[in-house]
């Protein structure tokens, strides 16, 4: 600056000084600063070794030649107890003005914004920076604009501007310690239209991945004032004092409105809906974290205006490749990528990559040249209005690439493999093949079934061609088996099974297996799966099943007993639920069969029987029958009550072979007038003690009241 003042004065001659040195301090003054920030960033592995940049956001319609700064000057203090350990002067080296969403309305406005670079490479002494505490870097000037709405400005030493830094230590517990700070992003110009939703980016990023952490602070005012605007003073500072709100406003009303503005924590967003018109400061701090330790902390200071736009907002523009509206594409790098927009020279465009403006992308076309997020915001080409972002367009630029993932290289027989396209593009057409045959399928996974080399042919929609790796499957065969059959089994004599398998080695299973042993009384009654498996030197399995079958005994059911007189024969029926491979009856005497369910049994005598039912597994039921032979009766057709001691009673012969049975004396007239139960005691020809008269009766004899009951009727004279 003392340059641009000698010259000054020898144009101006020395009578004018004194008015020359009020104009020149005013000229420079920082009122065409409306932010900064600062950034420190590592250069190679060389311990110690940084680029430094102060970054000055200029209004170029305030900037003169007087009031640039050629250099600035950082001061570097240790935080804990501070001192000044270093002071680096960093010259001024090129000018990049920011670029408006909105040329209409930036121009209307008179919005002009520039970033200037202030940078060196610098190399440090790690051996000064080892206190655990860290250290931080500051720079001041004043003053700030006077029209700010939301800050002090009224005050006599005027509202300054402080730029600050902190960074870990060089070198810990002997060892360099590596850091590059947090960089803010190049900011879009922009401006805040009045009850408008309005977003704005001031994320920064880390070449060490370490996490950020965004938050409003506010602005630091610091120590110089209108009248030592580049102080001299380096004496160390405990700390900063913030700049002066202007009466309503604070941190948390920065920006009046509804809601007021506020930053996402995680990716350094701004957003607000304002209600008032104005031109307003803010501060946005970014923290560095590392494994969850705060190590260091830039701030930016920035100005946004906000004015009343009209409210015709534009409706976005559609953006098309080659006619058609595009979301996503993976276009060749050899390739040309061209995205449009209507062209009419009533609309005004601005093309954005990742949310930033391109500087001079204002056509109705663009061509792409590298990977991104593409959008354009369209607004009135001569009318300051609202303007529209388009949808956004994502453009993946590169070589097409195709390779084959499996699932595996080897399969066993019946099995498959999946074969899968890695990173499959949207749109991307494929064609498949094995030993050079092509297959039906045409998505970009297959299911492959049998042995070969595969490979696929890839066509991106942009026409991209590629063909994949070739991967070759091999299929193995599965190990024979073999497993004996199992011959039936009966419950009622369950002998344990040893199991057959071949090869050996190989597993049984099913219920009732124990090992290589069938157990029927544990599976129980049922046709029981058997399987044996084997697993091959090359981990395929083989299983050949069979099934046990364990039979319940036939129930065998039949009358107990039979009767039957002296010389006939009575049938012995028997039946089972389950059929029957043989029948026995022991003893065989006097049958007609002795091999059947149902024989004729003719015994002279009274004969117990024994018949057993053997089914085809070997089970088998038995049943006792008995067969009782009775001799006819005799039944006497008269007799003479006269007590002359000859024939007085009715003798029946051979009752007494049936002690069941009952007797019973009708009259002629169907009165009863004798009964007995058993016959010990003969009827003596009496009724109520008093002889009957002579003549005919009629008799009924029971042999017993069971299944075997005879009833013998008769007439019997009585005579006296």
């Amino acid at each position: 600056m003392q340059v641009v003042s000698r010259k000054l004065l020898r144009r101006v001659g020395a009578g004018l000084l004194v008015v020359v040195a009020f104009l020149l301090s005013l000229g420079v003054r920082a009122t065409h600063i409306i932010g900064g920030d600062m950034s420190m960033q590592a250069v190679g592995a060389t311990p110690g070794l940084f680029k430094l940049q102060l970054n000055q956001y200029w209004d170029e319609t305030r900037l003169g030649s007087v009031n640039r700064d050629l250099s600035v000057k950082v001061l570097i203090y240790r935080k804990d107890n501070p001192i000044l350990v270093e002071r680096v002067e960093i010259p001024f080296q090129e000018m990049l003005p920011l670029t408006f969403d909105n040329a209409a309305c930036a121009t209307l406005r008179q919005l002009s914004f520039t970033q200037a670079r202030y940078y060196i490479t610098h190399q440090f002494d790690p051996q000064k920076y080892t206190d655990p505490g860290g250290y931080y870097i500051v720079w001041e000037r004043c003053c700030r604009n006077d029209a700010l709405t939301n800050v002090n400005t009224s005050t006599t030493a005027g509202a300054a501007m402080v730029f600050y830094l902190e960074f870990p230590p060089m070198q810990k517990n002997g060892t360099n310690f590596i850091n590059s700070a947090p960089d803010f992003r190049l900011p879009n110009g922009s401006y805040i239209c009045v009850n408008k939703p309005f977003t704005f980016n001031v994320d920064a990023v880390d070449a060490d991945g370490d996490q950020l952490r965004y938050s409003l602070v506010t602005p630091l005012n610091g120590y110089t004032t209108r009248n030592d605007q580049t102080s001299t003073d380096d004496s160390p500072r405990s700390s900063y004092p913030p700049i002066m709100w202007a009466a309503g406003y604070s941190l948390t009303n920065i920006i009046p409105g509804n809601p007021t503005l506020s930053i996402n924590s995680s990716t350094g967003q701004l957003s607000v809906r304002a209600t008032q018109e104005g031109l307003y400061l803010f501060t946005v701090q970014c923290e560095e974290f590392r494994k969850g330790i705060r190590i260091g902390v830039v701030r930016r200071d920035f100005q946004l205006p906000v004015v009343d736009c009209s409210k015709n907002a534009p409706p976005p523009a559609v953006v098309l490749v080659n006619g058609k509206p595009a979301v996503e594409l993976l276009w060749c790098d050899n390739q040309s990528v061209v995205l449009s927009v209507e062209r009419d020279s009533k609309w005004a465009y601005q093309w954005q990559k990742d949310g930033a403006n391109i500087r001079g992308s204002t056509s109705d076309t663009l061509n792409i040249k590298s990977s991104g997020v593409y959008t354009v915001v369209k607004s009135l080409a001569n009318v300051c209005a609202s303007d529209t972002t388009s949808q956004a367009v994502k453009v993946t630029l590169g070589t097409l690439t195709a390779e084959i993932k499996a699932s595996a290289l080897a399969f066993c027989a019946d099995d498959s493999v999946q074969l899968s396209v890695t990173n499959p593009g949207n749109g991307n057409k494929y064609v498949w093949e094995t030993n050079g045959a092509k297959l039906a399928d045409t998505a970009s996974h297959i299911v492959a079934r049998q042995a070969g080399t595969y490979l696929v042919h890839v066509t991106s929609s942009s026409g991209c061609k590629a063909n994949s790796n070739q991967v070759t499957l091999t299929q193995y065969a599965r190990p024979s088996v073999s497993l004996d059959s199992i011959a039936p089994i009966c419950i009622t004599n369950p002998a344990v099974v040893t199991l057959q398998g071949q090869p050996s080695g190989g597993t049984f299973a099913g219920l009732g297996v124990q090992g290589s042993q069938f157990n029927p009384a544990t599976a129980g009654v049922g046709r029981h799966k058997i399987t044996y498996t084997v697993i091959g030197d090359n981990g395929c399995k083989s299983t050949q099943t069979r099934w046990a079958v364990v039979t319940a005994a036939p129930t065998l059911t039949g009358q107990a007993t039979y009767q039957t007189i002296v010389g006939d024969s009575v049938q012995l029926i028997t039946q089972t639920d389950m059929p029957v491979n043989t029948y026995q009856w022991t003893p065989p005497t006097s049958l007609n069969r002795s091999d059947v369910a149902s024989p004729k049994a003719g015994p002279a005598v009274t004969t117990p029987y024994q018949v057993t039912a053997t089914s085809a597994p070997g089970c088998f039921a038995t049943l006792p029958v008995l067969v009782v032979v009775v001799t006819p009766l005799f039944i006497p057709s008269a007799f003479s009550p006269n007590a002359d001691g000859r024939n007085d009673v009715w003798i029946i012969p051979n009752i007494s072979a049936f002690p069941q049975c009952e007797v019973s004396i009708f009259s002629r007239w169907g009165e009863l007038i004798f009964f007995s139960q058993g016959y010990a005691q003969p009827w003596d020809g009496t009724y109520k003690k008093v002889p009957v008269e002579t003549g005919m009766y009629t008799y009924q004899i029971r042999t017993g009241t069971g299944p075997l009951t005879t009833t013998y009727r008769g007439q019997l004279a009585v005579i006296h």
